[in-house]
């Protein structure tokens, strides 16, 4: 008889929520109907699991900044050292994404939905790029996104960034530098353009 022993593993996680413990059902700041992760076996052997590729399958990115200013995102970014920390993600796909940002201070909300994106970072640098398509009040666009120490901007500290932004209406482009932290903030030179049909 013969043996095949696969190289790569699948692991599948299903019904994936991160949030502050005792928190409310729907309010964690990341919730995702199914994560399915790549794995060497070797590695697995080797007590060192080292994901290859990520797809997360309608993940819902809900972040709520409470009237105090306190962001349900907060809490992982405490047991942070203030030193730069390399993100190490390997290549993510996303698909039927959904981003909810509610500002409960300035009740306003922002909403993006259908994403769809190819994410990648550099371990060594910590460097990040995303690229992709999303759905704003219905209107379809492309992104194509790059932060330079992705987490330092995620700890409050200003990094170099660019965004494109291209739909039927509106061509946008930045290059600047961008945190979000406690403040969030974004800053630098823009391109705008913005088209009548």
């Amino acid at each position: 008889s013969r043996y095949h022993i696969r190289e790569i593993v699948t692991v599948e996680l299903s019904g994936v929520e991160l949030g502050r413990p005792g928190s409310a059902p729907g309010s964690s700041p990341f919730a995702s109907r199914k994560i399915t992760a790549r794995l060497p076996l070797r590695s697995i052997l080797d007590r060192k699991p080292q994901i290859v590729s990520l797809e997360i399958d309608a993940p819902v990115v809900n972040l709520v900044r409470a009237a105090s200013g306190t962001g349900n995102w907060q809490l992982a970014q405490a047991a942070e050292s203030t030193g730069t920390m390399a993100v190490a993600l390997p290549p993510t796909a996303v698909s039927n994404g959904t981003l909810i940002y509610t500002d409960e201070g300035a009740a306003t909300q922002l909403r993006l939905d259908a994403i769809s994106a190819s994410i990648a970072a550099d371990p060594q640098y910590g460097g990040a790029a995303a690229k992709g398509t999303f759905t704003y009040n219905k209107e379809p666009l492309t992104f194509d996104f790059a932060v330079s120490d992705a987490a330092a901007a995620a700890a409050g500290r200003a990094t170099p960034l660019a965004l494109s932004i291209d739909s039927r209406m509106l061509k946008a482009k930045l290059a600047g530098e961008g945190a979000i932290g406690e403040t969030p903030m974004l800053f630098g030179r823009d391109e705008v353009a913005r088209s009548v049909s």
